[in-house]
């Protein structure tokens, strides 16, 4: 990057190397941003306008935070790449639709100034920076990130959380840590793959989320291996270790639709800027995933410690890549064999 002045004016030039990269970053956050359009449709349907003004606030928290950060600290910014819309959207999706405004101001604003822009840009960051919000809000304000409110009728919507109207529903997350089970009710089924069910606003309708898989696939397969391994291991565990007496396959049913694993195995895992780049790695990043979720899921105080295992797995994502390949091990074997004949 360098600067030209044109008019008495400052222009910011960006090399070619740094041209590839806003726009590798921008396809990518256009795609978490198409993504993310079927569950804000779902979620209005079921909560009204208040789920539009919470994603709103949390879009606008996490611009301005950038903007802030990149006067204070004498650094650029990259609102252009869409990275901070993406937090901010993704921020709001994980809450509670009775949240306050206020409450997505603070992942918001966490995930930028603590996360993002320490680190400097959107492929330059170590952890999930809006699992780091979710999980220090998580952390300070339990209650209100895990109080979740019936689904109403059309005319009365989710209301706000602590208000005198406010009725609260039981998420499949929080069935699960009470070792409750959904039965073996067809409507029940229907109601999680509709999100006719308490959670958080965008996480619950199953259908939703898996027409987001099918775009991942689709869209960027190298990416998806890891959402794959890791649900085909979530599934595995929550088989052989159920949470729930009703049978196996109930258990494996609502592990995979509870809480954040789908929609966190769709947009978390998949960011380009953390995961491995190689194809073994990644396999084993996604296994890997799915081991420390539903390990702190059947250990963890929280009722879905998604994002904690997530950043738990952030910490030693390089480590992936520095993993040998079959060739390499073939070739190490060669020349130890050599020089032993030798």
């Amino acid at each position: 990057m360098s600067k030209a002045k044109q008019g008495g004016q400052s222009v910011v030039t960006l090399t070619k190397e740094e041209k590839q990269t806003l726009d590798f970053t921008r396809k990518y956050m256009l795609d978490m941003l198409f993504i993310s359009i079927a569950p804000i449709i779902m979620a209005v349907y079921y909560y009204g306008l208040r789920v539009l003004m919470l994603v709103g606030v949390s879009v606008l928290t996490a611009v301005l935070s950038e903007l802030f950060a990149a006067r204070v600290f004498s650094c650029r910014s990259s609102v252009s790449d869409l990275s901070s819309v993406v937090i901010g959207v993704l921020s709001a999706l994980c809450l509670s639709a009775s949240a306050q405004w206020y409450v997505a101001v603070l992942v918001s604003s966490f995930a930028v100034l603590a996360v993002k822009m320490p680190f400097g840009s959107a492929l330059g960051h170590l952890f999930s920076p809006t699992c780091a919000g979710l999980a220090f809000v998580s952390i300070c304000l339990k209650d209100k990130m895990f109080n979740y409110p019936n689904i109403v009728s059309a005319a009365d919507r989710a209301v706000y959380y602590g208000s005198e109207t406010f009725s609260s529903g039981e998420s499949i997350a929080q069935m699960l840590s009470k070792g409750n089970s959904i039965g073996r009710n067809v409507i029940n089924y229907i109601d999680i793959f509709v999100g006719n069910v308490p959670g958080a606003m965008g996480v619950t309708c199953v259908l939703a989320l898996i027409g987001g898989l099918v775009y991942i696939t689709i869209r960027r397969p190298k990416a998806a291996v890891i959402t794959y391994c890791y649900l085909l291991t979530c599934g595995v565990i929550a088989y052989l270790f159920p949470r729930v007496t009703t049978g196996r396959w109930i258990s494996v049913f609502m592990e995979l639709t509870a809480g954040l694993l789908l929609f966190a195995g769709i947009t978390f895992l998949t960011n380009e800027s953390i995961a491995p780049s190689r194809i073994l790695p990644r396999i084993l990043y996604g296994i890997t995933a799915g081991v420390l979720v539903m390990l702190l899921r059947h250990v963890g105080s929280f009722e879905d410690s998604t994002v904690f295992a997530i950043l738990l797995l952030n910490s030693f994502a390089p480590v992936f890549d520095r993993l040998p390949t079959f060739a390499a091990l073939k070739e190490k074997a060669l020349k130890d064999g050599g020089a032993e004949n030798g």
